[in-house]
């Protein structure tokens, strides 16, 4: 989706667009894993750096695109309208109906592993 939006913006804009794409699991493999116990240097690294929201939002203060404080209006804002809809999502006034009922849903097939054939493994 990324790429294609930076296409779109190119094409209409006629100028370039960076994609800042960050290739490392910053906590690790999974939930349980501590990455600092086998790769303690890159770890400490990463752990320095800021994450790429705050980079935009030093890069476009400093630049002068906006000043600080309309960074944190929008913070806010965004702040505000996710703690509203999580507050609301708690009490849903859609009923199920609504979901599973929509023509959407009639042309979808169920899910359904493939099952692997066994096969002989030994020589």
């Amino acid at each position: 989706y990324v790429f294609k939006m930076a296409a779109e913006y190119r094409q209409k804009y006629l100028s370039d667009v960076i994609i800042d794409v960050t290739g490392y699991r910053q906590m690790g493999h999974n939930e349980m894993d501590q990455p600092m116990f086998t790769q303690p240097e890159m770890y400490k690294t990463i752990a320095k750096m800021d994450d790429v929201y705050t980079k935009f939002q030093k890069y476009m203060v400093g630049e002068g695109y906006c000043t600080q404080e309309h960074v944190d209006s929008v913070n806010k804002f965004v702040d505000d309208v996710m703690e509203s809809e999580y507050s609301r999502s708690k009490f849903p006034d859609t009923p199920e109906e609504t979901w599973t009922e929509s023509p959407k849903w009639h042309d979808l097939e169920p899910y359904a592993p493939k099952v692997m054939i066994p096969r002989a493994t030994r020589v």
